[in-house]
């Protein structure tokens, strides 16, 4: 397992490449930027965020999403449901 895998522009990380390049071999822990997006972003850049993590990771199994890091102090309550609201509703395969 890797994790946690940070995406820009925190982390260098890009799911898309690395599911590519691990073949299913391992599982990715990642999620979304845990201040730029979670603390910091509009509900709309977390749901944009989410899911577009969701889709990239969850391709071939071997994903489990979680916010990047911890929450920070501070992080609107409204952007940790979009959060997980939009992580449930992209979570089936």
């Amino acid at each position: 397992t890797i994790e946690p895998f940070s995406p820009h522009p925190l982390g260098d990380g890009n799911i898309k490449e690395a599911k590519l390049i691990m073949d299913g071999k391992y599982s990715i822990i990642a999620g979304v930027d845990h201040v730029n997006i979670l603390q910091k972003g509009t509900v709309e850049m977390v749901e944009n965020a989410t899911k577009d993590a969701m889709l990239a990771g969850k391709a071939g199994g071997g994903f489990i999403m979680q916010n990047v890091d911890f929450l920070e102090y501070g992080t609107p309550v409204e952007n940790v449901e979009a959060y997980l609201k939009t992580a449930r509703k992209h979570a089936d395969y």
